[in-house]
């Protein structure tokens, strides 16, 4: 005769771990440890390859031109050249994002934001010159960074970006004709 707890717990059998082939990717990268496999990875990466590449295209066409005519002219008088603007966005993006993956040990790309790229051409790249917009988005960058080292309160991330916005706006107003009185 067996005896039986009707209030013992019902524990399932732990599951089995995948077989982890010490492969150089997955001794750099912990792959397996992280549930993932190579071939999936793999995918992953294309995938993230092709969502990516059009800031490639579209980016020379926001920042750049083929002749004054056709491209966002700053105060100088001075253009993007298509060619060079898509060979700096690749490449920065392309380096950005294997530097990411080394230092950080996480499969994420890292590339050019439209937001602030279409901000430039529009609103800013009238007041200044392309080395002082370039010098707006380098701040900008370090201003994010800084608000990710020192953990920014969520409720103050927001302020990050509509502050910067609401002065230029404030700016663009009071120097404006449109302006009462």
């Amino acid at each position: 005769m067996t005896i039986t707890n009707p209030n013992r717990e019902k524990t399932q059998a732990p599951l089995p771990q995948p077989v982890i082939r010490a492969t150089l990717l997955e001794r750099a990268f912990k792959i397996g440890q992280r549930g993932s496999s190579v071939k999936r990875e793999i995918r992953g990466g294309i995938v993230t390859f092709f969502t990516m590449a059009y800031i490639v295209v579209l980016n020379p066409l926001i920042l750049g031109g083929f002749s004054a005519d056709a491209a966002p002219v700053d105060v100088a008088g001075n253009f993007l050249p298509a060619a060079a603007v898509g060979a700096a966005t690749g490449l920065a993006a392309g380096l950005m994002t294997i530097v990411f993956g080394i230092v950080a040990n996480l499969p994420f790309g890292l590339a050019a934001g439209l937001g602030i790229n279409s901000f430039l051409a529009v609103s800013v790249i009238g007041d200044v010159t392309w080395p002082e917009a370039m010098g707006l988005v380098l701040l900008n960058g370090i201003v994010i960074v800084i608000f990710a080292l020192i953990g920014a309160p969520s409720r103050r991330k927001p302020a990050a970006v509509i502050r910067p916005g609401r002065c230029v706006c404030r700016i663009r107003w009071t120097s404006s004709a449109l302006r009462p009185g």
